[in-house]
Parts: structure tokens; C-alpha cells; sequence
């Protein structure tokens, strides 16, 4: 029984075993040794051992991850058949499926022509951008922090505003309010007591009017 067993261990390390390339400078890559993604750019193609597809681009694939062999970039691949959690991960649908990583991140997708020049070029243009992103947040003197403070201050910008015009319409309405109430009271006074009102308003105005010039005029020295 434990012979029976010793031989099936053996068995399935050496079928494992024989999948890898000693030779190859691309990375077999499994669930748990995906850690190594975590660190730098890494481009990294899913495939399954049937598809023709993939027969075709290995060799493409092993040039590129020997003109990388040493460099920024690793070159890694995974057998979609065999690392179920990893392809529903990234959402795998077919094969092959070329990824580019960065510190663990998905960058991009690659969706170009499957030869040496097309996935170089995908590579190094998104490095590029990569590197371009870091210079423009270290120019711009602190990058996650100051787009937190400009938002920080848009939205308080936003709230004045918002207060400063709730404060305008505000004041604005017991003006009307009064105006209405006013023209209320005086539609439903009678013509008549109005005008005498206002009559007598007048006379009161003009009496006090002509006492007031009185009692400020210079009063003439008698004549002898």
C-alpha cells in the first residue's frame, strides 16, 4: 500500500516535472508561486497545453522572455487548465490570454499581433507611461495627497457657494412674503377710507411741515 502510493507521488512529480523547461526563460507560473508577480513588471500569458494558438506563439513568447532575461520585465506563463483559481482571477475566457503586471497589478491586456515586435512594443510603451505617471505626481509634489487636499478644497469651495445662495434666497423670501401680505391688507380696504386717510395723511404732513420752517426761520429785529 505504501509502495502503491510512493509510486503515485512519484509518478505526479515527474509528470510536473516534465512539463518544465530547464531551458526556457519563461517562468512556470502556479498559485503558489504567483507572489513572484507581486515585484516589478511582469508579462504573463495564459495557455493551455491543447491550443494551437499557444504552439504557435511559443516560440515568440521564449524570444521575449529571453531578450528580457536579466532586465525590468519578467516573462511568466500559466496553464489555464490546471490553475482554475488564478484564470477565474483574471477573468480568463481564452487562450491565449497575454497579461501585463505591474507590482501585482493588472496593467493591461495584450490584444496586438502575436509576434516578437507587436508584444515588445506593448511593453514598452506602457513602461513608458508607467514612468511618465511617476514623474508627473513626484513633480507634482506629492501626488494622492495634493489631489486629496484640491478635493478637499473644491468641495468647500462648493459648500460656500451653496451656502452663499441659500443664504441670498433665504433673505430674499421674507421681503416677498411682506410684499404679498401688504398688497393683501391694502385689496381689501375700502376706496374711500383710503383717500380720506390719505387726505388727512397729507394735511398732517404739510401742518408740520410749515411749523417746522417757522420755528427754524430767523425772526426779523423789530423796526422802530
Amino acid at each position: 500500500m505504501r509502495l502503491t502510493a510512493l509510486l503515485a507521488t512519484i509518478s505526479c512529480v515527474c509528470s510536473k516535472a516534465g512539463k518544465l523547461d530547464l531551458d526556457s526563460d519563461v517562468v512556470q507560473l502556479t498559485e503558489d508561486t504567483w507572489s513572484k508577480t507581486d515585484k516589478g513588471y511582469w508579462l504573463v500569458e495564459f495557455y493551455a497545453p491543447w491550443c494551437g494558438h499557444c504552439k504557435k506563439l511559443a516560440p515568440v513568447y521564449e524570444r521575449v522572455a529571453t531578450h528580457y532575461r536579466g532586465g525590468e520585465v519578467s516573462v511568466g506563463k500559466v496553464d489555464g487548465t490546471e490553475e482554475a483559481i488564478l484564470q477565474s482571477r483574471f477573468d480568463v475566457k481564452g487562450y491565449p490570454t497575454i497579461l501585463l503586471l505591474h507590482n501585482g497589478r493588472r496593467v493591461a491586456d495584450f490584444s496586438g499581433k502575436r509576434t516578437f515586435e507587436g508584444i515588445t512594443s506593448f511593453i514598452g510603451s506602457h513602461m513608458k507611461k508607467g514612468v511618465e505617471t511617476a514623474k508627473g505626481e513626484s513633480a507634482g509634489g506629492g501626488g494622492e495627497e495634493d489631489n486629496e487636499r484640491n478635493s478637499w478644497r473644491s468641495t468647500g469651495d462648493q459648500r460656500g457657494r451653496s451656502r452663499g445662495a441659500g443664504f441670498g434666497l433665504g433673505a430674499a423670501r421674507p421681503s416677498l412674503a411682506r410684499l404679498k401680505s401688504l398688497a393683501a391688507w391694502l385689496a381689501g380696504l375700502d376706496p374711500v377710507s383710503v383717500g380720506v386717510a390719505t387726505f388727512c395723511g397729507l394735511l398732517s404732513c404739510s401742518a408740520a411741515l410749515l411749523l417746522f420752517i417757522g420755528l427754524t426761520s430767523p425772526r426779523r429785529p423789530p423796526r422802530l
